[in-house]
């Protein structure tokens, strides 16, 4: 909230300079902010019904506190806007500055959870809803998508407007650019967050900096990047960002790494992602250990199975992106593989780094080490994450003090053997090549302490947490900013135990096909599922019944012409009571708007409404989109046979856009006559804007 205060404050500033100095602003920029709260809603025994959880709650007693603290004068906002939407609430501030707070409070019973689908939803109703649908000349909506930026933060970021304005000026230099993202800092308390200041540290002097050099970066994170509106927009990014995942990768893919996955629809399509040092922000990383584990759960899969899409896809990536070469393709390629045999090469570097130290048998030491790591494989596979996260902690203090008999033996070899031998170069330049770094970022120099830590952890960094990431691959809960029931999933399902149960229901199935046998007439399981089988077929006897009056129903509506609409008969072959237009000597149905309103007004119409469509009884289809299309010239067609509805020549086209109509089900009304309820489901895209937002209304959205 603080940061939001803070950009208003800026905005604010800008504009007052304008409107009464006179002042032309080249950075000026209009602001507007919106939170996201994934599971705003909890059931309240008390009221008996569901209340804003306590984070709501914190979250409106401090907007007045933040805002006074960034203005510093005693400022008391007016009370937000309260709006009841369909997927939960929404509650709207005005900030002093004159810009909109806008707080989503999404319930989980009617909207989908998780990141990725709040990123769908404020990018669908940002860039298709703002730009798409409320402006109708084309050329606006291209120049407002072109500078258009979506700036996403994590609840528990800090940054400064001066970072933000680094990363649009990066907008502003190359169009082709479709994110950019800045230095990320973590925050917090502990040896854990020691361990990732030098992480983050050496991850951006050579990582991110290498790739933004080599090619571009492959991943802008989700906790402070800028995306362009243009680029989301594109084919093939924001329409395939909402796909469901189906395969296993694919929940890895997309839900566990979701700013990894978009990163890489982006490059695929053709645009850049920068990285700018100068651009800074803060973020609140794990504190804790199995907080810090659970989340490199979630990072190493995704970034493994991206990167792979990535480059086995890569002849389409260096055909549409200029930034990404064979070359880069091939840089990418040895880093993949390192990181693949990283734990193995970590595994042997450590085994050798005890022979030097301790003078002991090299086979004698991999066997020490091998037996450890083979048990932690074992929990794993059949403890729960509570007793593995819990071996973890205890390797991990048993490599640390390996680790730091390796040190001290490997001072006592540096003394002994002089700079000039193997081991000595080696320890030198490697500790050269870090302080160098640390030099040429003085600003954050002090990160370079942080390297003995990060030393002693690299046994459970780089080979226990890759196994306890890897065999984990079925758990797909998130694992941090999780309420304190559900909070790294302590009490996963162990892996055995899920396979075991797979087997014995495959086995209660193959009993089941036994059929008949004086072994297994007497027993009282064979007895019991007789008995479900007899009541089985005796339903599906009862539903053939009920399909053949129907069948009879039709066929005499059919031979009798007449089709009953609410409120009275009508005689097929009198002019349809829809409004139609002739076509080539033909009437043509048309579609109007306010559908639900217009067909409220006709005497002789029914709705009759189920899980987001509609059908009108008697011959029209009402849809959620506030369409109605009537089929055909009379009200005969509307109750002839499905056949007849799905044929081309009933089709309506609105914007250019086909649809066609695909029955759903149908069912008796009144006197055996039967209305059909349609889904209608697009079958083309049309602009290069459009076909991002191509389903927005679509009525089965």
């Amino acid at each position: 909230m603080h940061r939001c205060c803070r950009m208003d404050e800026d905005q604010s500033a800008r504009k007052n300079a304008q409107k009464y100095l006179k002042i032309v602003d080249p950075d000026y920029y209009e602001l507007e902010s919106h939170i996201f709260f994934d599971d705003a809603w909890v059931d309240d025994e008390v009221l008996q019904c569901r209340v804003p959880n306590r984070y709501v709650v914190q979250l409106v007693n401090a907007i007045g506190d933040a805002a006074r603290a960034v203005h510093k004068t005693n400022i008391k906002l007016k009370p937000p806007l309260k709006i009841d939407v369909p997927y939960g609430g929404r509650l709207v501030w005005s900030l002093p500055g004159d810009n909109r707070l806008v707080v989503h409070l999404k319930d989980r019973n009617k909207m989908r959870h998780k990141k990725r689908w709040s990123q769908v939803m404020y990018m669908y109703y940002l860039l298709g809803h703002r730009i798409m649908e409320l402006i109708s000349d084309t050329r606006r909506k291209q120049l407002l998508a072109d500078n258009t930026f979506l700036l996403t933060i994590d609840g528990d970021s800090k940054f400064n407007p001066a970072s933000v304005q680094k990363l649009v000026d990066l907008m502003k230099k190359n169009t082709r650019l479709g994110a950019a993202c800045g230095r990320i800092h973590p925050l917090g308390k502990g040896i854990m967050i020691w361990y990732q200041k030098f992480e983050y540290a050496i991850a951006h002097w050579f990582q991110k900096a290498a790739e933004h050099v080599f090619g571009c970066v492959l991943c802008a994170p989700g906790c402070f990047s800028l995306f362009r509106a243009s680029a989301l927009m594109d084919d093939n990014v924001l329409n395939k960002y909402t796909k469901l995942p189906v395969e296993a990768h694919q929940f890895v893919q997309y839900d566990q790494g979701e700013d990894r996955w978009l990163s890489t629809l982006l490059l695929k399509q053709g645009y850049r992602i920068e990285y700018a040092a100068a651009a800074d922000a803060e973020t609140y990383a794990p504190e804790g250990f199995s907080e810090f584990f659970n989340q490199r759960r979630r990072w190493v899969p995704s970034s493994l199975a991206n990167t792979l899409d990535l480059l086995f896809d890569y002849k389409r990536a260096v055909r549409n992106n200029d930034s990404i070469s064979r070359l880069y393709i091939f840089y990418q390629m040895i880093v993949i593989f390192f990181s693949l045999l990283g734990p193995s090469i970590i595994f042997t570097m450590m085994v050798f780094a005890q022979v030097a130290s301790f003078r002991m048998d090299s086979w004698n030491l991999m066997l020490a080490n091998l037996i450890p790591v083979i048990l932690y494989c074992i929990i794993c596979f059949v403890a729960s994450s509570k007793w593995q996260l819990l071996a973890a902690k205890v390797l991990s203090v048993l490599y640390a003090m390996v680790m730091s008999a390796v040190v001290v033996g490997t001072g006592i070899q540096l003394t002994t053997e002089g700079p000039s031998s193997p081991v000595s170069m080696y320890v030198l330049m490697l500790a050269g090549l870090f302080c160098m770094a640390a030099f040429l970022h003085p600003r954050e120099f002090s990160n370079i302490f942080y390297g003995a830590v990060f030393f002693l952890m690299i046994p459970t960094t780089y080979v226990i947490m890759s196994l306890y990431a890897l065999i984990n691959l079925n758990v797909i809960n998130w694992g941090t900013r999780e309420a304190a029931a559900n909070a790294a999933g302590l009490e996963n399902e162990p892996l055995y135990k899920k396979w075991f149960r797979k087997v014995k229901k495959d086995k209660r199935f193959e009993k089941m096909d036994t059929g008949f046998s004086p072994g297994t007439i007497a027993t009282p399981s064979w007895i019991g599922r007789r008995g479900r089988l007899k009541r089985a077929d005796e339903r599906f006897l009862m539903l053939m019944s009920q399909l053949d009056r129907i069948e009879r129903s039709i066929a005499k509506c059919r031979s009798e012409g007449t089709n009953l609409l609410a409120g009275g008969e009508y005689t097929a072959g009198e002019a349809c009571p829809f409004p139609t237009s002739p076509v080539d000597g033909h009437r043509k149905p048309t579609t109007f708007d306010n559908a639900d309103r217009r067909l409220s007004e006709e005497p002789n119409v029914e709705l009759a409404r189920f899980e987001g469509s509609a059908s009108v009884r008697g011959g029209a289809a009402a849809t959620s989109s506030n369409e109605v299309l009537c089929f055909g010239s009379d009200m005969s067609q509307c109750s002839s046979s499905v056949d007849s509805l799905t044929d081309p020549g009933n089709w309506s086209r609105r914007h250019g856009r086909s649809w066609r109509f695909q029955p759903c089900i149908q069912r008796m009304h009144r006197r055996g006559c039967c209305s059909t309820t349609l889904a209608m489901v697009p079958t083309r895209r049309q602009t290069k804007l459009r076909s991002a937002f191509g389903f927005l209304s679509s009525p089965n959205t």
